[in-house]
């Protein structure tokens, strides 16, 4: 057995409760078992458990052997001296705090089908462990559970942000270049365009806004894809050209050259991707500063629609082969992508910053008007019966599947009995 298991069958009362004694005979009577705790420390904090006449309050720890214990090392570490029961299947040592004290000890009695049930649920190889039932969740049970993971996800997504913004000194304007920058990279580019937004400050961009084809060179240049340049245009040739000068001007860093161009459909290439974002940054200076000043979807959607790139674009994906001409604006889907993962995490912390109750409901509503996104994960639950209506049960289903349900965390979901 896990001790995941373990904890799971004590935060849910899944053992025999009648009867039970400490390993030195004293009565044990289970008030409550506490919290689950997921960081450092014993096991489930704040319990109350009466042991004879006297009622404790404090944390409990759970191992299979009770010689894990020392095991641990938890002997030694004044974080485990609030421990008022040390629990166990197997009974092979006493126990004890720093300090010396013997820690009470319960050897939880469980019948073997408990047992053989929920480690099923914790070893489970289906897609998720409860698959088989989830269909059977209420509605009303699996959206608040859903609007739960909402609220956690967009809580996760704005500790990249608090960091960012630690670094740049509160520059809200910078923080969301960065982020907006990231998600350029659609994913397989995410953490190189990061990077390259972190080397190259927004502050250099705005000095050069009115020239797109300086932003497209920093950006593209700051990359690492004006190095070594080949192309029987010279468009790209002007562009490194121009990067290199800027480069010594500003005393920027070496180029990041980790960006990825293999199989990738030639809407995502990364070339014409931070074209884009040129683009986009030449045609609103302050968009997040125009964007907490807007109230729905319909107003947001403008500042990212019809974005002019140079006409070099309209015939190339990048700087090897062309294309036919086309326009090669944002489209809606990758508009709503940039919504769900700049626009809404941002806007959620700075309601949060500055106290404002109703520019974290424009958020929330925000994402609640845009469609469901297609991705296995919603395709997973929609293959169980559970459909996703917007971008906020999309989100919370990506939040659910990884955080709770592929770690095996069933003890902490609200769906596990």
């Amino acid at each position: 057995m896990e001790e995941k298991t373990l904890h799971n069958i004590w935060q849910n009362k899944l053992y025999d409760g009648k009867n039970l004694k400490t390993t030195k005979g004293e009565i044990i009577e289970i008030i409550d078992p506490g919290l689950l705790n997921t960081d450092e420390g014993p096991d489930f904090f704040n319990a109350k458990i009466k042991i004879d006449d006297t009622l404790w309050a404090g944390n409990v720890e759970i191992h299979i052997k009770a010689s894990d214990w020392f095991r641990h090392k938890h002997e030694k570490h004044i974080g485990y001296n609030n421990v008022i029961l040390h629990v166990v299947i197997e009974n092979d040592t006493e126990i004890y705090r720093k300090n010396g004290e013997q820690i009470a000890q319960l050897v939880l009695p469980i019948r073997p089908e408990i047992i053989q049930k929920q480690s099923q649920k914790t070893n489970s190889s289906q897609w998720i462990a409860c698959g088989n039932k989830i269909k059977s969740i209420d509605t009303l049970t699996w959206q608040m559970w859903l609007d739960r993971c909402l609220i956690e996800r967009m809580e996760s997504k704005t500790e990249r942000i608090l960091s960012i913004l630690k670094q740049k000194t509160d520059s809200w304007d910078e923080a969301f270049y960065i982020l907006l920058a990231r998600s350029f990279g659609f994913n397989l580019n995410n953490d190189s365009f990061e990077q390259m937004a972190r080397n190259l400050p927004f502050s250099i961009l705005l000095k050069h806004r009115n020239n797109l084809f300086q932003l497209e060179a920093l950006l593209l240049g700051q990359a690492g894809l004006l190095s070594d340049v080949k192309s029987q245009n010279d468009y790209p040739i002007k562009l490194a050209e121009e990067y290199h000068f800027l480069q010594k001007k500003y005393n920027l860093p070496t180029p990041n050259q980790s960006c990825k161009q293999l199989r990738l459909r030639p809407q995502n290439n990364p070339h014409l991707r931070l074209a884009q974002l040129a683009a986009l940054i030449q045609k609103e200076e302050r968009l997040f500063s125009k964007i907490i000043q807007l109230k729905e979807k319909t107003s947001i959607f403008p500042l990212f629609e019809n974005i002019k790139l140079s006409p070099f674009w309209e015939t190339h994906y990048n700087f090897i082969s062309s294309s036919n001409k086309k326009n090669k604006s944002l489209g809606k889907s990758s508009i709503e992508s940039l919504i769900i993962n700049v626009v809404v995490p941002l806007l959620f912390l700075y309601a949060q910053h500055t106290d404002n109750d109703e520019l974290r409901d424009i958020a929330m509503n925000l994402i609640q008007s845009i469609k469901a996104e297609k991705n296995s994960i919603v395709d997973g639950f929609a293959k169980l019966g559970k459909t996703a209506q917007n971008a906020a049960d999309s989100q919370a289903m990506i939040h659910l599947k990884k955080q709770y349900c592929e770690r095996k965390d069933c003890i902490r979901c609200r769906f596990n009995k």
